[in-house]
């Protein structure tokens, strides 16, 4: 065996890591070396869900842990942010404005913070060369939901996208980024030339077209796009008959085919980012089942619970385990911040 750290093998540092549970023991792992950050980078945790932060400890962050039933608090996040408001979050990565309203990215765990410029700078669309390795995608604006993007070092943002409709949802997938419309579309957006370019688009049924359009009055979100095993999923939230609908896309016939179960895998739904969680490397995760913010049973008093939806009998479990009732603000609702590389 090596004598320094740094030189183990990467298949022990699989096995290593595949035997720690606890988001503790996944931060210190990272925090050896490079190297073991590296390896940690290709090894899937589970969900943590912000809580609400104390007013007498407005820069700390309360984090639980579905998977270990568990909260953990990590000190200073917001130090030299004083007063800011989280709005959004995505891939490990808070969104905050600062008390002149200008955004940042900040990693809650590293430190790492990137100034992103004012939403008031927003241009329209134009030829640029997209020479950086990674862009930022926004959803933005009340009345209308449209897309922008910056890229590293930019000053401004810049409009992209239709504006004859509204965006509901986005996500990087397979080096491309997907927006899901009210219309039902789901274009395919390139940004490895120099502007972004639509190179596809898939619609979806009739009914699922007319429901998302009736639908975009009301404030909550109710269509998801999840990346699940290498495939896209569409998932819409039923809430009145308080069930779930999932597609996924067949590229080969370019069709979106009804998922009849999710198997050993749970899925995460968020305003924000969504995720979807193999149970076989979290067993205390419910496998075919659908963990979300459950806002139709709570919304008149205030409170929200994290519901569970048993995809396989089609019913909801009201409650996960232990009980556990959190206030309404557990997930950072904004639909904004989509980082493809």
């Amino acid at each position: 065996m090596a004598s320094n750290w740094s030189e183990l093998q990467m298949e022990l540092l699989d096995l290593i890591i595949k035997r720690l549970d606890a988001i503790v023991d996944i931060i210190r792992f990272k925090a050896v070396c490079s190297k073991w950050y590296r390896a940690a980078q290709l090894y899937m945790t589970s969900p943590l869900l912000m809580l609400p932060s104390d007013k007498k400890e407005a820069d700390d962050c309360r984090f639980f842990s579905v998977a270990e039933n568990k909260i953990y608090k990590i000190n200073n996040v917001f130090e030299g942010f004083h007063g800011a408001w989280c709005v959004g979050s995505s891939h490990g990565w808070l969104v905050i404005l600062d008390k002149e309203t200008k955004p940042h990215l900040l990693n809650p765990f590293s430190g790492a913070k990137v100034q992103l410029p004012f939403i008031n700078t927003l241009l329209p669309y134009q030829e640029l060369h997209l020479g950086k390795s990674f862009c930022i995608v926004v959803i933005y604006g009340l009345s209308s939901q449209r897309l922008a993007f910056c890229m590293p070092g930019d000053s401004t943002w810049t409009r992209f996208g239709g504006d004859d409709h509204e965006y509901l949802d986005i996500i990087c997938h397979n080096g491309m980024l997907y927006s899901l419309s009210s219309k039902g579309l789901i274009e395919i957006w390139d940004f490895h030339g120099p502007s972004p370019k639509k190179v596809f688009v898939f619609e979806l049924s009739t009914t699922v077209c007319q429901f998302l359009e009736a639908q975009t009055r009301f404030l909550d979100k109710i269509a998801f796009l999840i990346e699940s095993k290498g495939d896209l999923l569409f998932v819409l939230m039923l809430q009145s008959e308080r069930e779930f609908a999932i597609y996924k896309l067949d590229y080969s016939g370019k069709i979106w085919i009804p998922v009849e179960t999710l198997r050993d895998q749970a899925l995460f739904i968020s305003e924000n980012e969504c995720m979807s969680v193999s149970t076989r490397n979290f067993p205390k995760l419910r496998e075919n089942s659908i963990y979300f913010i459950n806002s139709v049973k709570y919304s008149k008093i205030g409170r929200y619970n994290v519901g569970v939806f048993n995809f396989e009998e089609k019913k909801i479990d009201d409650e996960a385990e232990d009980n556990k009732y959190f206030r309404s603000n557990i997930y950072i609702y904004v639909y904004v911040c989509m980082v493809c590389s």
